[in-house]
C-alpha cells in the first residue's frame, strides 16, 4: 500500500493525507500551562504536568481505614524481598502492647519499597495503627504487602484529590492556563488498520464498536474535514490537567474548530469541559453516552451530531 512503511518486527506507519498537510501547520491543539510569575530570574510558561501540581501535598489531618479480607493481589517479588520478610517475622514476635509500633515500621517499609514517600506518613500510619483492632494488627504482620497496598490506594486517593484542588485553584488565578501546543505528529504507526474515508491519515488504527458507529455518521456530515483515532501513548493528544486523559477521536470540521469525542465516566467529562472552557468554546468536547443512557454530562449518539453539525 501506498505511503506504509513497515520495517520487519514494527508496525506500519502512515503519513497525513496530503490534502490536510497545511492543518498540521496552523492547527496546534491547545493544552493547559503552568503560568510563572515574571522576575528577575524566572517567568514564563511550562507545559502543565499533573507531579507539578504535588506541591503542598501532605498526609498531615488526613485518615482512612484499614480492612482484613480484602481482595488485594500479592506482590509476587514480596517472598524474594528478604529484609521485609525478616521484619514481618519480628512483628508477629512482638507482644500485643508493643505489636503497633512494629507493625508500622513494616508498614512504613513496605510503602517505602513501593515508592511512597509523602510528608506525614510516618504519623498518618501510626495514627491508623493505633485504632487498629489487635486482631487486624495481627493480620497486618501476615500479610504487610496486602495492606500496604490498601493504604497506597488510599493516600493516592487523597494525592490525586489535591492535585485537582490545586488545578481548579490555578484556573481560577490565571496562574494555569490553555496555549495552542500540541502538534498533529507527520506520521502514525498502528497495528489494526481501519480504512474508513475521510481520516487525516492514510489509514487510522482498529477503532472498536462505539468508535466506528461514530465516525460512520461524521463522514456523511458536509462540514467534516477530517478525523483522526487518538493514540493513548506519548505521541498522542491528552488533556494535561490534573490527571493526563487521552480523547478517543479527534474530529476537525471545515469551520476550523476541532471537536473531542470520548466514551467513558464523568471524570473525563469534567475535564474535558474544563478544557473547554479554557479555551473559550473555539473547541469542543463532547463525551457521548449510549442511546437511552441518560448523563446530565453526556450526549447521545444524535446529540453530539447535532453539535458537531452546527460547528
Amino acid at each position: 500500500m501506498h505511503g506504509v512503511h513497515a520495517p520487519e518486527g514494527s508496525m506500519a506507519s502512515f503519513p497525513i493525507k496530503s490534502e490536510f498537510w497545511g492543518d498540521r501547520e496552523y492547527l496546534l491543539v491547545p493544552q493547559f500551562f503552568r503560568i510563572i510569575p515574571q522576575t528577575l530570574f524566572t517567568g514564563g510558561e511550562i507545559w502543565l504536568d499533573p507531579d507539578q501540581l504535588e506541591q503542598g501535598f501532605t498526609l498531615k489531618g488526613k485518615t482512612c481505614d484499614l480492612s482484613t479480607g480484602m481482595p488485594v493481589e500479592e506482590d509476587e517479588e514480596e517472598e524474594q524481598n528478604e529484609a521485609l520478610r525478616h521484619l514481618a517475622e519480628h512483628v508477629t514476635a512482638l507482644s500485643q502492647e508493643k505489636r503497633w509500633q512494629g507493625a508500622t515500621s513494616l508498614l512504613l517499609a513496605h510503602l517505602d519499597d513501593l515508592g511512597e514517600r509523602s510528608v506525614g506518613l510516618q504519623d498518618f500510619v501510626e495514627g491508623l495503627l493505633m485504632r487498629l483492632d489487635p486482631v487486624v494488627q495481627a493480620e497486618l504482620a501476615q500479610t504487610p504487602r496486602r495492606f500496604a497496598r490498601q493504604l497506597l490506594a488510599r493516600i493516592t486517593a487523597h494525592r490525586a484529590a489535591h492535585h485537582k484542588r490545586a488545578f481548579l485553584d490555578g484556573l481560577a488565578s490565571g496562574q494555569i492556563a490553555c496555549r495552542p501546543f500540541y502538534q498533529m505528529p507527520e506520521r502514525i504507526a498502528v497495528q489494526g488498520l481501519c480504512l474508513l474515508p475521510g481520516s487525516l491519515y492514510a489509514a487510522e488504527a482498529r477503532l472498536n464498536a462505539l468508535e466506528r458507529e461514530l465516525v460512520q455518521e461524521l463522514v456523511q456530515l458536509s462540514n467534516l474535514r477530517w478525523w483522526h483515532k487518538n493514540s493513548p501513548d506519548a505521541t498522542g493528544f491528552c488533556i494535561n490537567g490534573h490527571l493526563r486523559h487521552y480523547p478517543a477521536l479527534l474530529v476537525a470540521m471545515s469551520s476550523g474548530s476541532l471537536v473531542l469525542f470520548d466514551f467513558g465516566d464523568s471524570g473525563q467529562s469534567e475535564l474535558g469541559k474544563l478544557w473547554e472552557q479554557a479555551v473559550e468554546g473555539r473547541h469542543r468536547y463532547c463525551l457521548i453516552c449510549r442511546e437511552g443512557e441518560a448523563r446530565p454530562d453526556a450526549y447521545e449518539l444524535r446529540e453530539a451530531l447535532d453539535l458537531a453539525r452546527s460547528l
